[in-house]
């Protein structure tokens, strides 16, 4: 008898469901681990937003070809396409992050979110009125200068993370992040081959950020 208890106290304790997804950090709190600041789903929410956020910027690479024979561009104009919607997040990370500091991290990624939808339905407006490549450069200028949101989804994460756990959540952002350089070019070229046309990764660009928002 006494060999029996022996052996079944050597054996290892199942843990329930709810430690395992402590030990993985997604639980608002568990032994050993400091407490979120906010809701777990808040956290989730902003993870998603920071992800959805950079299809803009992934989806509309298949469609340069179509751009090109649509507007009969040069390479120099082709790389223009993506530079200039780059240059309005340069300017955009400049003053969206201090915005956010007086106003609120969620009010402002909310409110650029909206705007970064209006100027992708606004593209792709140019493309089916044949507006011109002047026009559609500028719009995804004006674009660009609300997509600059990844400083105020880091820096959400510093505020209702504990310093501890925060490695762990920046770990997630990345991969989060990563989802749309996988998913969106392939999205992306799918699109811009359909009845819609060119503006189809534009149109469907319009809808995904104002999935969090």
């Amino acid at each position: 008898r006494k060999s029996l208890r022996a052996r079944r106290a050597s054996l290892p304790v199942s843990r329930s469901g709810s430690e395992e997804g402590n030990s993985l950090g997604l639980a608002p709190s568990g032994e050993g681990l400091e407490p979120l600041r906010v809701a777990p789903r808040s956290v989730v929410a902003m993870l998603a937003a920071g992800a959805l956020s950079l299809f803009g910027f992934t989806m509309p690479t298949p469609m340069l070809p179509v751009l090109r024979e649509q507007f009969a561009l040069t390479a120099t104009q082709v790389g223009m396409v993506s530079s200039s919607f780059a240059a309005g997040m340069f300017f955009a990370v400049m003053f969206l992050p201090s915005m956010s500091d007086r106003l609120g991290r969620r009010l402002v990624a909310a409110v650029a979110l909206v705007c970064v939808a209006i100027g992708f339905l606004a593209q792709g407006l140019v493309l089916d009125w044949g507006l011109g490549f002047d026009a559609f450069l500028a719009m995804r200028l004006l674009t660009g200068l609300f997509a600059g949101c990844n400083p105020i989804f880091k820096a959400y994460l510093a505020d209702v993370v504990p310093a501890s756990r925060l490695p762990q959540f920046m770990v997630y952002r990345e991969a989060s992040a990563t989802t749309a350089f996988v998913v969106g070019p392939t999205l992306g070229g799918y699109l811009a081959t359909s009845r819609v046309g060119a503006a189809g990764p534009l149109y469907a660009t319009a809808v995904v950020p104002l999935l969090p928002a």
